[in-house]
């Protein structure tokens, strides 16, 4: 049952038909109309009683639609029986309607957004920065919330908290956002500063001093082990502190490597899950199982697109700013670009090898700002613009197909390993 302002109306009239009485009406089963039925049968020292009991008849209805639209219709039904009764204004004047605090709005937008109401909450927390434009949990709220659902990006949360007044709850919720991007480090020297200055509530003490143990734990351990139910892994992608596996039964596993606890499994396909890839703010993850691409939402795991093919896909890609979907078809060729907003399919690049057997065969691929690299047919590989898909240049020197690319930082080297047991740098 979905609750709403009908429930209020409907608990309303069970409140004032009990004080009425002076005692509980009945415990459960609907017999309120006979209650009231008798109670208006009844003398009264109340001239109103018949008028009123009407109304409660109303509150009281099962179907809520056939009870006032809102507290505002009860109060004029009020009204409006006590002046046809005393033949007389209503004394007390009609208050003036005022907007909520920035703080109520923010504590009914977040019981919203918990029963799953999105845009609900959304709708209140823009309110509620209309009623204070620097109230520090709305932002933080409505911010993180943004950047949960994949709207922002982790940069965006952050240079919107520092553009707030610097304040130690400020700073706290601070290190809670960099704990969300997986700067520990950064996240750990904020707490410490505001323990030492005494700034924390008992609360956040004791939730804090949890991380800092855990923490020290983690920076103490060389490596970890995750639970995979032994299932045979195929491919991996890490972007800090996530983790994300793909296995041969379709299942797609993501972990925090910080703590090693399991964050997500998603049963996503019947056929194996060839490939994977996180976005950079880790809002979407882009996978590859036979014939089909699909793009997911994070922290939900649920699907935003799928992207279908006639053969089967072989690696994927995100690109930085989370635009676009990359997918390296196996036996037909070409790389296919989708864009993430519709899902509309943009381009399709061709196998500069020119080989047709098959091209882009084993596709790896590997993206930069401005760089796209992809693996070929011919043992070679293509290094493209990431903006205008132009071919730059063409690597060579391996025997057997590339299975491993990687760019340096400064992208003034090209790293390939192949299956010919070698790793070349251009």
């Amino acid at each position: 049952v979905k609750l709403g302002v009908k429930s209020d109306i409907y608990c309303f009239g069970l409140i004032i038909l009990q004080l009425m009485i002076g005692k509980r009406t009945w415990p459960r089963g609907d017999i309120g109309p006979s209650i009231l039925h008798e109670l208006k049968q009844k003398e009264s020292f109340l001239p109103v009683l018949d008028k009123l009991i009407d109304i409660l008849k109303s509150c009281l209805s099962l179907q809520s639609t056939h009870r006032p639209a809102s507290m505002a219709d009860v109060v004029h039904l009020l009204v409006e029986a006590y002046q046809q009764t005393y033949q007389v204004p209503y004394a007390r004047a009609e208050p003036t309607a005022t907007l909520g605090h920035a703080a109520s709005r923010n504590n009914m937008a977040l019981v919203a957004f918990h029963r799953g109401e999105v845009d609900q909450a959304d709708m209140l927390w823009k309110q509620a920065l209309l009623d204070d434009t620097l109230h520090l949990e709305s932002t933080y709220n409505c911010w993180t919330a943004a950047f949960v659902s994949g709207k922002i990006t982790y940069d965006d949360l952050l240079l919107t908290m520092n553009m707030l007044p610097v304040s130690y709850r400020r700073d706290a919720l601070l290190a809670k956002i960099e704990l969300r991007g997986g700067e520990l480090t950064r996240a750990v020297q904020i707490i410490e500063y505001l323990e030492s200055q005494q700034a924390l509530t008992p609360a956040e003490s004791g939730d804090f001093a949890e991380l800092l143990k855990l923490v020290q734990k983690t920076q103490s351990v060389e490596s970890r082990t995750f639970d995979i139910d032994q299932e045979h892994v195929i491919c991996v992608h890490l972007v800090a502190p996530m983790l994300v596996a793909g296995t041969r039964s379709g299942r797609i596993k993501i972990w925090n490597v910080t703590n090693g606890h399991k964050v997500l499994a998603i049963d996503a396909s019947k056929n194996a899950i060839i490939a994977v890839h996180l976005a950079a703010d880790k809002s979407f993850l882009v996978s590859a199982a036979g014939t089909t691409v699909t793009l997911w939402t994070l922290p939900n795991g649920r699907v935003m697109h799928k992207y279908q093919s006639e053969k089967k896909f072989c690696a994927v890609a995100l690109s930085k700013d989370n635009k676009f979907v990359f997918g390296v078809r196996q036996e037909i060729g070409g790389l296919a670009i989708w864009q993430v907003t519709d899902g509309k399919l943009l381009t399709v690049v061709e196998d500069p090898s020119r080989r047709r057997d098959p091209a882009f065969c084993v596709g790896s691929i590997h993206l930069t700002d401005s760089l796209m690299l992809v693996s070929c047919s011919d043992c070679s590989v293509a290094v493209y613009t990431t903006a205008d898909k132009k071919l730059l240049k063409i690597f060579r020197g391996h025997e057997f197909l590339v299975t491993a690319l990687h760019v340096t930082t400064d992208a003034a080297q090209v790293l390939t390993g192949a299956h010919d047991g070698t790793i070349r740098v251009f």
